[in-house]
Protein backbone atom coordinates (compact mmCIF):
# COMPACT_ATOMS: atom_id res chain seq x y z
CA UNK A 1 0.00 0.00 0.00
CA UNK A 2 1.40 3.47 -0.93
CA UNK A 3 1.55 6.62 1.27
CA UNK A 4 0.23 9.78 -0.75
CA UNK A 5 1.67 13.22 0.67
CA UNK A 6 0.60 16.63 -0.10
CA UNK A 7 3.05 19.34 0.44
CA UNK A 8 2.48 23.11 -0.72
CA UNK A 9 5.52 25.88 -0.95
CA UNK A 10 5.35 29.87 -1.36
CA UNK A 11 6.44 31.08 -4.44
CA UNK A 12 8.15 34.03 -2.69
CA UNK A 13 9.17 35.39 0.94
CA UNK A 14 7.28 38.07 2.18
CA UNK A 15 9.16 41.19 3.93
CA UNK A 16 6.66 42.51 7.08
CA UNK A 17 6.92 44.02 10.01
CA UNK A 18 7.29 41.90 13.59
CA UNK A 19 3.87 42.71 14.41
CA UNK A 20 2.39 41.54 10.92
CA UNK A 21 4.31 38.49 11.31
CA UNK A 22 2.73 38.10 15.09
CA UNK A 23 -0.35 38.74 13.85
CA UNK A 24 -0.43 35.70 10.84
CA UNK A 25 1.07 33.53 13.40
CA UNK A 26 -1.89 34.68 15.99
CA UNK A 27 -4.30 33.81 12.78
CA UNK A 28 -2.90 30.64 12.38
CA UNK A 29 -2.89 28.98 15.52
CA UNK A 30 -4.65 30.78 17.99
CA UNK A 31 -3.59 30.68 21.75
CA UNK A 32 -0.90 28.55 20.74
CA UNK A 33 2.56 29.30 21.31
CA UNK A 34 4.55 28.95 18.26
CA UNK A 35 8.20 27.32 18.07
CA UNK A 36 11.09 29.25 18.92
CA UNK A 37 14.54 28.61 16.87
CA UNK A 38 17.13 30.32 16.04
CA UNK A 39 18.04 31.61 19.20
CA UNK A 40 15.07 33.28 19.51
CA UNK A 41 14.94 35.08 15.83
CA UNK A 42 12.66 32.83 14.37
CA UNK A 43 9.55 31.71 14.96
CA UNK A 44 7.32 28.85 13.47
CA UNK A 45 3.82 28.07 13.54
CA UNK A 46 1.94 24.78 12.28
CA UNK A 47 -2.24 24.45 12.32
CA UNK A 48 -2.88 21.00 13.18
CA UNK A 49 -5.91 20.45 11.06
CA UNK A 50 -3.99 21.62 7.78
CA UNK A 51 -0.40 21.26 8.26
CA UNK A 52 -0.51 24.28 6.92
CA UNK A 53 2.86 26.42 8.51
CA UNK A 54 4.68 30.09 8.80
CA UNK A 55 8.44 30.44 9.18
CA UNK A 56 9.05 33.97 10.50
CA UNK A 57 12.59 35.47 10.68
CA UNK A 58 12.30 38.05 13.34
CA UNK A 59 15.47 39.80 12.14
CA UNK A 60 15.16 39.83 8.61
CA UNK A 61 11.41 40.69 8.94
CA UNK A 62 10.81 37.97 6.48
CA UNK A 63 8.09 35.27 6.33
CA UNK A 64 7.27 32.04 4.39
CA UNK A 65 4.23 29.58 4.15
CA UNK A 66 4.54 26.40 3.57
CA UNK A 67 2.98 23.02 4.08
CA UNK A 68 4.58 19.51 4.83
CA UNK A 69 3.36 16.29 3.87
CA UNK A 70 -0.35 15.94 4.50
CA UNK A 71 -1.90 19.37 3.68
CA UNK A 72 -5.41 19.74 3.95
CA UNK A 73 -6.00 23.59 2.11
CA UNK A 74 -9.76 23.39 3.04
CA UNK A 75 -8.45 23.03 6.67
CA UNK A 76 -6.65 27.07 6.86
CA UNK A 77 -8.39 28.91 9.06
CA UNK A 78 -10.37 31.51 7.62
CA UNK A 79 -8.33 34.38 10.09
CA UNK A 80 -5.41 33.62 8.44
CA UNK A 81 -6.47 33.82 5.35
CA UNK A 82 -8.52 36.93 6.09
CA UNK A 83 -4.83 38.25 8.33
CA UNK A 84 -2.69 37.24 5.04
CA UNK A 85 -4.87 39.16 2.80
CA UNK A 86 -4.72 42.45 4.88
CA UNK A 87 -0.95 42.02 4.95
CA UNK A 88 -1.18 41.91 1.11
CA UNK A 89 -3.17 44.60 0.25
CA UNK A 90 -1.45 46.79 2.72
CA UNK A 91 2.33 45.49 0.83
CA UNK A 92 0.18 46.73 -2.52
CA UNK A 93 0.36 43.09 -3.78
CA UNK A 94 -2.92 41.44 -5.27
CA UNK A 95 -1.99 38.14 -4.82
CA UNK A 96 0.12 35.53 -3.06
CA UNK A 97 0.73 32.25 -5.22
CA UNK A 98 1.73 28.64 -3.88
CA UNK A 99 2.77 25.70 -5.55
CA UNK A 100 1.33 22.26 -4.87
CA UNK A 101 2.99 18.99 -5.21
CA UNK A 102 0.66 15.31 -4.60
CA UNK A 103 3.19 12.64 -4.00
CA UNK A 104 3.16 9.06 -3.27
CA UNK A 105 5.38 6.60 -1.63
CA UNK A 106 5.13 4.12 -5.16
CA UNK A 107 4.75 5.69 -8.61
CA UNK A 108 1.16 4.12 -8.63
CA UNK A 109 -1.08 5.53 -11.34
CA UNK A 110 -2.38 8.89 -10.79
CA UNK A 111 -0.64 9.38 -7.56
CA UNK A 112 1.79 12.10 -8.61
CA UNK A 113 0.75 15.35 -9.87
CA UNK A 114 0.76 18.94 -8.40
CA UNK A 115 -0.85 22.71 -9.42
CA UNK A 116 -1.15 26.25 -7.92
CA UNK A 117 -3.14 28.57 -6.44
CA UNK A 118 -3.33 31.60 -5.39
CA UNK A 119 -4.13 33.56 -1.88
CA UNK A 120 -6.04 37.12 -2.81
CA UNK A 121 -6.16 40.60 -0.90
CA UNK A 122 -9.72 39.87 0.41
CA UNK A 123 -8.21 36.39 1.46
CA UNK A 124 -10.08 33.99 -0.96
CA UNK A 125 -8.54 31.20 -2.01
CA UNK A 126 -8.44 30.57 -6.09
CA UNK A 127 -7.30 27.73 -8.09
CA UNK A 128 -6.56 29.09 -11.45
CA UNK A 129 -8.98 27.97 -14.40
CA UNK A 130 -7.26 24.82 -16.60
CA UNK A 131 -9.08 23.98 -20.14
CA UNK A 132 -7.90 21.18 -22.35
CA UNK A 133 -7.81 21.85 -25.86
CA UNK A 134 -9.72 19.18 -27.66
Amino acid sequence: MSDYYTDITCTEVLKCSNEDAQALVRSLIGDEQPEIFDDGRGLRAVHEDSCFAIEADMRSGEVYFFAERCADIEQIPTAFLQTLGALLRKMGKEHLEFGIAYTGSKHDAGSHGGGSFRIYQDGTLRWPAQVWEQ
